[in-house]
């Protein structure tokens, strides 16, 4: 990444970004069964996805 101020130019490698754990979102939660049966052995997979502020996955 190269970052630019007035007449200063700045690189540095390797970038690491941390998500923001505190504040996240559910951007995703869907299942492949619409409903399922109480009391059966009925299974659903679900799929969430956790996002930060910024949208960056959370893990």
């Amino acid at each position: 990444m190269t970052a630019s101020s007035n007449a200063s130019t700045h690189t540095a490698s390797p970038i690491t970004f941390d998500g923001d754990r505190n504040n996240g979102t559910i951007a995703l939660l869907s299942s492949d069964r619409p409903t399922l049966i109480a009391g059966t052995a009925d299974r659903a997979m679900v799929t969430v996805r956790v996002e930060d502020t910024q949208g960056n996955p959370l893990e």
